[in-house]
């Protein structure tokens, strides 16, 4: 299993939130991934970096963000989030790439919502990264057999789709 993804023929299917509205309805983002040269912990495209390939499909278009599903071929820290941060989409939520830590209901509505009567702040719909490892593709170890494992959204990720479509997002 390990040499499967150490060769790249396990296809790991992932679920990304992006803030804005990609155009293309596929594409791929081929560019080297390296460490941030000022950042411990932060990864950027750089010449100097490993290659990386990301192929996607964009799977829901809102008003303002695009629901996109990708496949990496090569497994880089960070992969999806620097590359799509790179053409100009980095994930609706994600505190180290992104534009905002957390979602709020207001932003889709325009107004803003407290958690409960006594609340001073507006409760976040999804406080993480919007990116969900959906499926998997690997080969069975004996048969050889193509196996494919799904993982459902979680119920944070399901319910900040639901806003959007239902709000227009």
């Amino acid at each position: 299993l390990s040499m499967q993804f150490e060769h790249h023929t396990a296809d790991k299917f992932y679920f990304a939130l992006l803030d804005g509205v990609l155009h293309h309805d596929e594409g791929e983002i081929d560019k080297p991934i390296g460490e941030h040269p000022g950042t411990p912990g932060k990864m950027t495209v750089t010449n100097s970096g490993k290659p990386s390939l990301t192929f996607y499909r964009v799977a829901e278009r809102f008003k303002r963000f695009t629901l996109a599903e990708a496949l990496i071929k090569t497994g880089r820290t960070h992969q999806i989030r620097v590359h799509f941060q790179s053409i100009g989409y980095p994930l609706a939520i994600d505190a180290l790439y992104g534009r905002r830590a957390a979602f709020l209901l207001s932003e889709i509505k325009g107004k803003t919502y407290k958690s409960g009567k006594f609340s001073e702040e507006e409760r976040p719909l999804m406080s993480r990264t919007s990116l969900h490892a959906a499926r998997l593709r690997i080969d069975h170890p004996a048969s050889n057999e193509r196996l494919e494992f799904k993982s459902e959204l979680p119920k944070d990720f399901a319910a900040v789709l639901n806003q959007l479509r239902k709000w227009g997002g």
